[in-house]
């Protein structure tokens, strides 16, 4: 067996012993091997971890599939990831962000240190803004913010929309006829910040009320049509960016019969369901789109008289800087918003900033959130009802 020399002076003392024992490199002498500081009863559990760290070394970088990794965490290994420990190592639970294994110590310290960085932080109220009117929030942020558009019981803006659809549009098959959909992207989206344009009142208000309320600009445009309990949607992730690599916000007004928008981890398949009613927004950013899957879901066992029409009115688009420019450079989403990191989301990467103080507040969800002063709701208007 013929192995790269070892260099004496950036060795650990196992590694160096061990190499001496497999292959008597040149450079290290028996001499050398001899008089390391290893104590007789030590000396052979230090080889053994040795060992067992080549040997996973070796099967990572031969990309053998039955190493027993899943997830990146590898299963055969017998060490808590952070104190070394061989003996509490638990099992039957894994922290996947960090892709790792802890023993039952390391586990207690982490649930009791105070602070726990967020995968998802729910916020329901639309972002504070710092002194350059910039909406504040970061790439674990979510918004789920009650009757920001109108009220629970008005139905005029589902009305208006589905009433005085842009000129040429109609609603077609979407996700194989799953529901329905109006679609706008392109020079068509730009049309609607032209005051001179003929695109509906209802649609342009819309969009600009949902633009100045997360910062974004508008990319694209549609709108979504359940025709009843019958149409559902997928889960899926939106596309996340434009065609140059610019992330891009998903922002969302649910309209019309209350219906469950889910969100499912990737890797895990834990799901979490939020009830949209008319006139809340739902909003999330695009490293949350390519941690978690979302989706209309179907309605089982429907309770009497739930049954309806709902609309979902949604835009993507690049969060602005203070000059109207996209805020983040083109990146390239593959698998998760943690690659490129080692493997480790790093939650001070970008231009974001947490919210502060607004997750999870307690307040009734039949109370409407308050709107910035610069933020208006579509103008109600009468029309007939499709």
């Amino acid at each position: 067996m013929v192995s790269a020399p070892f260099d004496d002076r950036t060795q650990t003392p196992a590694q160096v012993k061990l190499a001496y024992l497999l292959d008597k490199p040149q450079n290290t002498s028996c001499e050398v091997a001899q008089a390391l500081p290893i104590e007789a009863d030590s000396e052979t559990e230090l080889l053994k971890k040795e060992i067992r760290r080549l040997e996973r070394l070796l099967k990572d970088k031969e990309g053998n599939p039955s190493n027993g990794s899943v997830l990146g965490i590898d299963g055969s290994r017998t060490e808590c990831a952070c104190c070394g420990s061989e003996e509490k190592v638990i099992r039957n639970r894994a922290f996947v962000e960090e892709q790792a294994l802890y023993c039952s110590d390391c586990w207690d310290r982490y649930e009791r240190c105070g602070y726990w960085g967020p995968t998802l932080r729910v916020n329901t109220r639309v972002p504070p803004r710092n002194e350059d009117g910039i909406p504040q929030y970061g790439a674990e942020d979510c918004f789920i913010v009650p009757e920001l558009v109108c009220a629970r019981d008005d139905l005029s803006l589902s009305e208006q929309l589905c009433g005085s659809l842009p000129e040429g549009k109609q609603f077609s098959d979407w996700h194989g006829a799953r529901h329905h959909a109006v679609h706008l992207g392109g020079d068509e989206a730009e049309r609607f910040r032209d005051p001179s344009s003929n695109v509906p009142p209802a649609w342009q208000e819309t969009v600009k009320m949902l633009e100045t309320s997360f910062g974004v600009r508008a990319a694209a445009i549609r709108l979504n049509l359940y025709r009843g309990n019958a149409d559902w949607n997928p889960l899926h992730h939106d596309r996340g960016q434009d065609e140059a690599g610019i992330p891009q916000m998903t922002v969302m007004v649910s309209l019309g019969v209350t219906r469950e928008l889910v969100l499912m981890h990737k890797k895990t398949g834990l799901t979490t369901s939020f009830p949209l009613s008319n006139g809340d927004v739902f909003v999330f950013t695009p490293e949350t789109n390519w941690e978690f899957l979302h989706g209309i879901s179907k309605v089982k066992d429907p309770a009497p008289g739930t049954d309806g029409v709902r609309l979902s009115f949604v835009i993507w688009g690049p969060r602005l800087d203070m000059n109207g420019d996209p805020m983040e450079k083109p990146k390239r989403y593959r698998n998760s918003r943690r690659e490129g990191n080692n493997g480790k989301y790093d939650r001070t990467a970008g231009n974001h900033t947490a919210v502060p103080g607004n997750s999870l507040e307690a307040k009734p969800v039949d109370q409407a959130a308050p709107v910035p002063e610069d933020v208006q709701r579509p103008e109600a208007k009468g029309c007939e009802v499709m």
